[in-house]
């Protein structure tokens, strides 16, 4: 039986430190990032109150309901689609999470302010944590020392911080940590000197990944990714394969542990894409029984070009059988979709744009989200080749893997930006190493230290600054400026509430106000932007964009409708843009033309943007 194979040494961390080395680090990364979101806090008006976007609103709308009474299994929403519900695709880890945080404060400023706060707070924890994950991720490839610059690059990455703003209580806050804890567990398990505690680390490896799909399925992609590089060093000799199966058990054990919490027995075998569900189980399977064949086959060969010619055919069968059972694991989520959503709002969603430059705004909008990666991806790509032969391979091999995936799907969906930034955040740090060693070799020392002072910002924020003034100064400026306007949803909500008998009412109104009305009001809505609610994202498409004023009565009355909302903004507009020849209805509503069954209120505010007409059954 021939012996496993050794495992490569990575850099060790100096044995010991002193407590100012230790401890200044972890004080500087803190001091930034507070300044950072205090900074965030007031700009983006979190503190008086106000959360950001939509999912934000709907997620605690959630989170009530199920303090209130709501059953654990209970997922839908009765105020949303009504009068019909709405059923999320969300899970409950950070339902948990939130409810974690505003239980010490509960008996001081009640549940529903503690809430609040734990919603404006929880992704600027999570993105404090991911720091410090990260620079611990990249310490035993990089040492202490360039690791900890890894946790300056991310706290002023411009796409993580718009996932983990204040106010932002969305679960892409954990997805980040939890792509950063996988990446650190990952390069710990190419180190020979961890030989020891390996198969606890690909267990756990594997666990993070199951965890990150019970979140949101859209983490397949890391399972994916850390898969095939255990499966390349296991090729070449670098691993044994008891690893790719310890990581497998921990990911199907995480996996099925969400299935028993998520969903009731008569739905553990309910295939969802946008949800953990049978599917992702059933990968994780896969990935066993591919595992136990490469144990398999190690035990009967040694030599690389046999166990790829014995491995290729065993891969390639579980992964046809896989997909030709579950073909909406390729398409993630948006499986789940109505098609005709796709045209109508899908295709004009901002975080579903391509990041492929097309023109040179476009470019400038690249060089704000990734453009350090220009530089570093192609650095990486390098090093990875370079190292090849050497024990830190595997590590940079990892590193450049995930990279490129999520710098390459941040072209397609814009969405996948901070994801690519993690590794990002740690490939910079190495090149910010080699630039202070680079420093270092300046004679004169105010002139080295001029030249670190000024060359390492530029790195960090440079690519940001020259892509904000090539965006500023295109022609597109002015109209991208234009339609940064929003609505008063709290002026709209307090119109509403000051209607007689308005809970429960249901309101016609863009799908994007829907969650924060739900918030601030006791009313129904008919729509969110949530793909499982198609029909009724299509009915308040079709109620405002038609101009067939009988057609738009039918939709009221049969969602027994109290109120249609309008705000003039572009937004709005442009989403019912009329779909059929002739002046539509919102077009007659911001013109204060309403049809004879709509009336409008009289809603005593100083905001005349927005315009609440309820309907009357009388006429």
């Amino acid at each position: 039986m021939p012996h496993a194979p050794e495992l490569p040494t990575i850099n060790r961390m100096p044995a010991k430190r002193s407590h100012v080395e230790k401890w200044l680090p972890i004080l500087a990364i803190t001091a930034v990032w507070a300044s950072m979101h205090s900074l965030l806090l007031v700009l983006g008006g979190s503190i008086d109150g106000d959360l950001l976007g939509t999912d934000p609103y709907m997620r605690l709308v959630r989170v009530t309901e199920l303090i209130d009474g709501g059953g654990w299994f209970d997922i839908v929403i009765e105020r949303s689609n009504a009068p019909f519900g709405d059923e999320l695709h969300w899970t409950r880890p950070l339902d948990v999470l939130l409810i974690l945080m505003a239980a010490p404060l509960a008996p001081f400023i009640g549940f529903r302010d503690a809430l609040l706060t734990a919603g404006i707070v929880v992704s600027p924890l999570m993105h404090l944590a991911t720091l410090f994950v990260v620079v611990w991720a990249a310490t035993p490839l990089l040492g202490a020392q360039r690791a900890r610059f890894s946790g300056i690059v991310l706290v002023v990455q411009p796409m993580v911080l718009l996932q983990v703003m204040p106010g932002q209580a969305d679960h892409h806050s954990l997805q980040l940590l939890a792509l950063a804890l996988e990446l650190g567990l990952l390069l710990r398990l190419f180190d020979h000197e961890r030989l020891s505690v390996s198969r606890r680390t690909a267990v756990t490896a594997g666990a993070v990944a199951g965890f990150g799909i019970w979140v949101s399925p859209e983490m397949t992609i890391v399972a994916g990714l850390a898969v095939t590089v255990l499966g390349l060093a296991w090729l070449r000799g670098a691993i044994p394969a008891r690893l790719l199966r310890h990581y497998a058990l921990g990911l199907t054990s995480l996996v099925a542990v969400a299935l028993l919490v998520e969903r009731l027995p008569a739905d553990w075998l309910a295939t969802e894409y946008d949800k953990v569900s049978l599917p992702h189980l059933t990968a994780g399977l896969a990935v066993l029984l591919v595992a136990l064949a490469f144990e398999w086959i190690e035990r009967r060969t040694t030599a690389d070009r046999a166990r790829l010619l014995r491995a290729i055919p065993v891969a390639t069968v579980a992964t046809a059988a896989l997909l030709v059972a579950f073909r909406g694991l390729i398409e993630g989520p948006s499986a789940e979709v109505d098609p005709r959503l796709i045209p109508i709002w899908l295709d004009h969603v901002s975080e579903l744009e391509p990041l492929l430059p097309t023109d040179l705004p476009s470019f400038g909008w690249l060089l704000i989200a990734l453009g350090p990666a220009l530089i570093a991806l192609p650095y990486v790509l390098a090093v990875s080749w370079r190292t090849r032969h050497d024990p830190t391979s595997l590590a940079w091999a990892t590193l450049a893997l995930f990279f490129l995936a999520y710098f390459v799907l941040a072209l397609w969906h814009v969405r996948f930006a901070p994801f690519a930034g993690i590794p990002l955040a740690i490939v910079s740090a190495q090149i910010l190493g080699r630039m202070r060693d680079w420093a270092t070799l300046i004679r004169l020392p105010i002139l080295r230290r001029i030249t670190w002072a000024i060359t390492a910002p530029l790195f960090i924020v440079g690519f940001m600054l020259i892509g904000s003034l090539v965006v500023a100064t295109s022609s597109d400026a002015e109209g991208a400026a234009d339609t940064a306007t929003e609505c008063d949803l709290r002026a709209a909500a307090a119109a509403i509430n000051s209607q007689p008998n308005s809970a429960d009412a249901v309101v016609f109104a863009h799908i994007d106000f829907g969650p924060e009305l739900l918030y601030r009001t006791d009313s129904a809505i008919v729509a969110g932007p949530y793909h499982r609610n198609g029909r009724g994202i299509l009915d308040v498409y079709d109620f405002f964009s038609s101009s067939d004023l009988d057609r738009s009565r039918q939709l009221a009355e049969e969602r027994g409708t109290r109120f249609a909302l309008v705000c003039d903004t572009p937004n709005e507009a442009g989403f019912f843009s009329a779909g059929t020849p002739g002046q539509s209805l919102y077009e007659r509503l911001i013109d204060d033309d309403a049809p004879e069954w709509l009336s409008l209120t009289a809603y005593g505010t100083a905001d005349q943007r927005f315009r609440l007409y309820e309907f009357r059954s009388d006429r």
